[in-house]
């Protein structure tokens, strides 16, 4: 089975803005590879538990993608308890796939870890990928 890390952002703030993973740009990419048979991997800069960014939730924003993320146990437990992007293996990964939202631009933006696992991957020949601020 194909295996993808989605990376998401650990920050809770841009500067005095509170912020956190856009839901839709990990959630929607998480049920389309999990539809194309891939085992996904939620992991995040910092691991542990990724924070949403509540404007994602608002009206307009909160989609059937994230409605669904949210009542689902695998993804919200992946999501509460997500790999250390430093921490992945990825010789055992297919894709490495960078979600977005305004924290990434706090946390992924001079990442050792990330850019290490970025340059990896493609010297790899392996796919790596981005959404928005990802």
């Amino acid at each position: 089975m194909p295996k993808v890390a989605i990376v998401n952002t650990s920050a809770t703030q841009l500067g005095s803005h509170p912020t956190g993973l856009w839901l839709e740009e990990c959630a929607a990419p998480y049920y389309k590879f999990k539809e194309a048979g891939f085992e996904v991997v939620l992991a995040s800069t910092a691991g542990g538990p990724v924070p949403i960014d509540a404007g994602s939730l608002g009206e307009g924003f909160f989609t059937e993608h994230g409605k669904k993320f949210m009542h689902d146990p695998e993804a919200m437990g992946g999501m509460s308890h997500s790999v250390k992007v430093g921490d992945l293996d990825l010789s055992t990964m297919d894709a490495l796939f960078m979600s977005g939202g305004h924290g990434t631009c706090v946390d992924f933006v001079d990442n050792g870890a990330l850019k290490a696992a970025i340059e990896k991957m493609y010297a790899d020949n392996k796919v790596v990928a981005a959404v928005c601020h990802g």
